[in-house]
């Protein structure tokens, strides 16, 4: 699956969850998702899940991530 394909009903789905403030408090937090090849996609804090886009989503790529925290970098 695209990352497009993956993000834009995902960035829908946080948009409507956003809108009812007794499932969300304050509109805000964090949502993340895994893809198939390892990459994280982490919505930000500080957007409002109301506000959330897809390109506003961060990608961690897991393995890099790990391989640089064991080498202490």
């Amino acid at each position: 699956m695209n990352k497009s394909m993956m993000l834009a009903p995902l960035s829908e789905y946080i948009r409507e969850l956003g809108k009812d403030l007794r499932v969300v408090q304050g509109g805000g937090g964090n949502f993340a998702v895994k893809d198939e090849a390892g990459i994280m996609y982490v919505k930000p804090s500080g957007i409002r899940f109301s506000d959330m886009s897809e390109d506003q989503f961060v990608e961690v790529d897991l393995a890099a991530s790990r391989n640089a925290f064991m080498k202490g970098e």
